[in-house]
C-alpha cells in the first residue's frame, strides 16, 4: 500500500471511530491481484487444501470478473488480527471505498452476538486440517480421498455446533399433583427416546459403522468448517447491508477530489442496483438499515444489528411502506389448471393483491436456515435394517429433485445402508429410497437410479 493510501485508509478509520462510534478492531490490509483474491474466495479461507470445487469456483469467479458480469473488491477473514485483501489494480479511490466497506464487516464481527463464537486463531486450525487432509492423501491416494470429500460435500450446510453426539434422551413421566396421598408407583426405567438431529456431518462421523479413522476425521473437519461459515450466511443481508452504510457515511467525509467523487459514485451505484434474478443483499440491507437510522439514530443502528441475523432484521424491520418504496413482489408457479391460458404452468407475479405480508414472509424463508432447507434425522435402525430416516421439515419449498438424488446417494455411501427421505412434492408427500451400496446391483433397484421416488 502506497503511503497516500495508507494515510486515506486511516483517515476513513478516524471517521469510523471518532464519527460513527465504530470499532473496527485491528484489520490488517493486504494488496494482492486478482488471482489471489479470487483463489481465496473460492476456498473462503486461505490456506485450504486443494479440491476440484475450489478450482471451479475459482474459474467461475475470474469469468465472471473477465466478461465484466460482477467483480469481488475485498475478502475478509475473521482473525486477529482481521485479515483484509484489497485487489492492487484498483484505483485508490476505490480501495478508500473498499477499506471503509471493510471497517463496517469487520465493526459487526467484533460486535454481532453471530460472531462471539467465531475462532480468532482459524488460520491456524486450517493450516493444521490442511496438514492432516494431505497426510491422507499421501497414506491411501489423493484421488481415494478426493472422492470421499465429494462425498462429504453433500452434507453441506448441515451441521450443528450444538450436537454433541447424543442421540438418546430419557423421557421421564410426570409425577402425580399429590405423590403423598397416593401409593408409591413402581420404579420404571425411563424410556429412552431417539432425539432428531440435523447435524448429519456428526451423526455420520460417531455413527456410520463401517468409515475408516481418517474418514470420520474428515467428517468432522468439513463440521467445523461449515459451523465456521454459519454466522456469515445467518448475516449475509446486515452484514453487508451494514458495511454498505458505513462506507457510504464515510466516504461522505473522506476527502476527495471532484474525479475521484465521480469514480466512486460509479462503483457505488453498480454495488448498490437492487439485482438481476434475484435480491441484491448489498441493496436490501442497505435500505433496511438506513430506513431503521432514520427513524432511531445510528447509535440505535449500532445497537439494533448487533443483536439481529437476516431472518429478525426482515421479519422486525421489513414494513409496508417499505415493500412499496423499494418495489419488491412474489412471484410463483402457476401448476394447478386455469381457464386463463396464459396463467396455465407458467411462472406469473401475483400483482392483485398486493400483500406485503406475503412478500415480507416470503422473504424470511428465503434466507431463513442460511437458505438451506431442514432436514433432520428421525432415526437410524428403520425397519430393524440400519436404514438411516430422514425427513424434509417443509415449509413451502421444494426440494430441487436432482440434488436430492445425489445428495442421498452419497449419504448411502457414507452410512453403507439404505437412506429414506420423506418430503413433499408438487402432488404430494413422497418417501425416497437411496439404495445400500450393496443394493445397487441388484434386484432391488428396478429404476437403474441409486434413488428411488415412491407417492406416500
Amino acid at each position: 500500500m502506497n503511503p497516500e493510501l495508507e494515510a486515506r485508509v486511516k483517515q476513513a478509520r478516524d471517521i469510523a471511530v471518532d464519527e460513527f462510534h465504530m470499532d473496527p478492531g485491528d484489520v490488517r490490509f493486504i494488496m494482492a491481484p486478482a488471482n489471489i483474491i479470487y483463489a481465496t474466495a473460492a476456498h473462503g479461507l486461505p490456506g485450504l487444501w486443494s479440491h476440484w470445487s475450489e478450482g471451479r469456483e475459482y474459474w467461475l469467479n475470474k469469468g465472471s470478473h473477465d466478461a465484466g458480469q460482477s467483480r469481488i473488491y475485498e475478502m475478509v477473514v475473521h482473525t486477529k488480527p482481521f485479515l483484509a485483501l484489497l485487489h492492487d489494480a484498483n484505483p485508490d479511490i476505490l480501495n478508500v471505498m473498499v477499506a471503509a466497506h471493510v471497517y463496517g464487516h469487520t465493526h459487526l464481527m467484533g460486535s454481532s452476538v453471530y460472531s462471539k463464537g467465531v475462532s480468532p486463531h482459524i488460520l491456524d486450525t486450517v493450516a493444521a486440517w490442511k496438514k492432516r487432509i494431505e497426510g491422507y492423501e499421501e497414506e491411501h491416494g489423493d484421488l481415494v480421498v478426493e472422492a470421499f470429500i465429494d462425498k462429504v460435500l453433500s452434507l453441506e450446510p448441515f451441521a450443528d455446533a450444538k450436537f454433541t453426539g447424543k442421540v438418546f434422551k430419557e423421557e421421564i413421566k410426570p409425577l402425580p399433583a399429590f405423590p403423598d396421598l397416593l401409593p408409591a408407583p413402581p420404579v420404571e426405567k425411563p424410556e429412552k427416546v431417539f432425539q432428531p438431529t440435523g447435524d448429519l456431518f456428526g451423526f455420520l462421523a460417531k455413527y456410520a459403522e463401517d468409515l475408516e479413522g481418517w474418514q470420520r476425521d474428515i467428517l468432522e473437519i468439513y463440521r467445523q468448517r461449515t459451523i465456521y461459515f454459519q454466522p456469515q450466511y445467518k448475516t449475509k443481508i446486515i452484514h453487508e447491508g451494514f458495511a454498505s452504510i458505513s462506507h457510504r457515511r464515510i466516504m461522505e467525509k473522506v476527502s476527495t477530489t471532484d474525479a475521484e467523487w465521480l469514480e466512486y459514485s460509479k462503483i457505488n451505484s453498480g454495488v448498490m442496483s437492487p439485482g438481476g434474478g434475484g435480491v441484491n443483499p448489498y441493496w436490501l440491507g442497505h435500505a433496511l438499515l438506513e430506513a431503521y437510522e432514520k427513524e432511531h439514530g445510528w447509535d440505535a443502528l449500532l445497537e439494533m444489528v448487533a443483536v439481529e441475523d437476516d431472518c429478525s432484521l426482515i421479519r422486525n424491520h421489513l414494513t409496508e411502506k417499505l415493500v412499496e418504496k423499494l418495489d419488491l413482489f412474489s412471484f410463483r408457479f402457476h401448476d394447478v389448471f386455469d381457464e386463463d391460458e396464459d396463467k396455465r404452468k407458467k411462472w406469473i407475479v401475483d400483482e392483485e393483491p398486493k400483500e406485503w405480508e406475503i412478500i415480507r414472509d416470503a422473504l424470511v424463508r428465503k434466507f431463513d436456515n442460511m437458505r438451506s432447507p431442514v432436514i433432520e434425522i428421525v432415526d437410524f435402525d428403520a425397519d430393524g435394517k440400519r436404514a438411516l430416516h430422514l425427513v424434509h421439515r417443509y415449509d413451502g419449498r421444494r426440494l430441487f429433485i436432482p440434488h436430492a438424488d445425489k445428495a442421498l446417494a452419497a449419504i448411502a455411501d457414507i452410512w453403507g445402508q439404505r437412506v429414506l427421505l420423506d418430503t413433499t412434492v408438487q402432488k404430494g408427500d413422497v418417501r425416497a429410497t437411496a439404495w445400500a451400496p450393496s443394493e445397487r446391483d441388484g434386484v432391488a433397484v428396478t429404476s437403474g437410479n441409486p434413488t428411488d421416488w415412491q407417492y406416500q
